[in-house]
């Protein structure tokens, strides 16, 4: 019994120890708390310095320059620098209107050019970008614009004395996104 006793109180005696070892165990916790802002992917138009040129099919100008003197060019702004307007009055089929602007990465998002979309319904000839290249390059914040331009051509089934019209449209993604499937 004696045995018993002292079995038992060495063992509550090895329990006690084990409890106040666990109870000065010290301890520290660390918090870690953040928070993440996303860029800002943005690509405008830039009119500072636009212009526009009459050329032939073979991209010459127009020969003596008084054939196109009569020939009207505005370009202007829409929403938020991300449209812009393209107006041509008396213009005649068989000549080339170039329209030469910049695009430009004001945001904090490097973008790469994925796309260009042309839609001409019932126009009588033709609506293209240049420099035709473009897709695939990349403009970081910062960088210098991108010149590019568009090229309104007429060709002879077009009416006298008609209005027509045509959009387009240039499709940027994240650069880590390109190409776009």
């Amino acid at each position: 019994m004696k045995m018993k006793m002292t079995s038992v109180a060495a063992l509550l005696l090895v329990a006690l120890m084990a409890v106040g070892v666990s109870y000065a165990l010290w301890s520290k916790t660390l918090y870690i708390d953040g928070t993440v802002e996303t860029g800002d992917l943005n690509a405008e138009f830039d009119l500072t310095v636009w212009s526009w040129e009459a050329l032939d099919e073979f991209g010459v100008p127009i020969d003596p320059p008084s054939k196109v003197e009569d020939i009207i060019v505005n370009v202007y702004y829409g929403a938020d620098n991300q449209e812009i307007y393209v107006e041509i009055e008396e213009l005649y089929p068989c000549i080339y209107i170039h329209i030469y602007f910049d695009l430009i990465n004001p945001g904090t998002v490097p973008w790469i050019v994925n796309n260009f979309i042309q839609t001409v319904p019932d126009f009588p000839g033709t609506v293209t970008f240049s420099p035709i290249g473009l897709i695939g390059t990349q403009l970081d914040p910062g960088d210098p614009p991108i010149p590019m331009g568009i090229v309104v051509h007429l060709d002879n089934t077009a009416d006298e004395i008609a209005q027509y019209g045509f959009s387009a449209e240039i499709e940027v993604v994240q650069w880590n996104e390109y190409p776009l499937p």
